[in-house]
């Protein structure tokens, strides 16, 4: 867990705190490893992958099996991470953007709903960031 100390390889298993679900709450501590889920949360180096290139292959596999929702009827997107974003929240503060963006609206709700914007930002991160940090 980011942010908490304690010793090295030390496994700290977590869940969201009912109150408000970007905070989280120590449920236990094991000195033995858990078993990984079967996508992990938290880049792990792969065999023979430099530790940089597994995160990398690990949104490349969220954003290929990433299936996009509706955008008039998805107000929460949760990413593997466990980050929420809820847009009902955050649509006061978006609404100029909102505004701004409206000519577009018939070119990007498509791009989006298709996954093709998802897949076209991933491809664009990975040009830029050809030294992988």
């Amino acid at each position: 867990v980011l942010g908490e100390a304690g010793p090295p390889n030390q496994v700290v298993k977590v869940q969201p705190a009912v109150a408000f679900q970007k905070e989280v709450q120590v449920v236990s501590r094991s000195a033995t490893p858990a078993v990984p889920p079967t996508v992990p949360v938290v880049p792990q180096r792969g065999l023979g992958a430099p530790a940089a290139v597994q995160p990398l292959r690990m949104a490349e596999h969220w954003a290929s099996s990433y299936t996009p929702s509706p955008v008039g009827r998805t107000s929460v997107i949760t990413y593997p991470s466990g980050a929420l974003v809820n847009f009902q929240e955050l649509a006061p503060a978006l609404a100029p953007v909102a505004a701004a963006n409206a000519p577009h609206r018939a070119r990007i709700v498509p791009a989006i709903e298709s996954g093709d914007l998802m897949r076209q930002t991933l491809q664009t991160y990975t040009a830029c960031d050809r030294d992988l940090n």
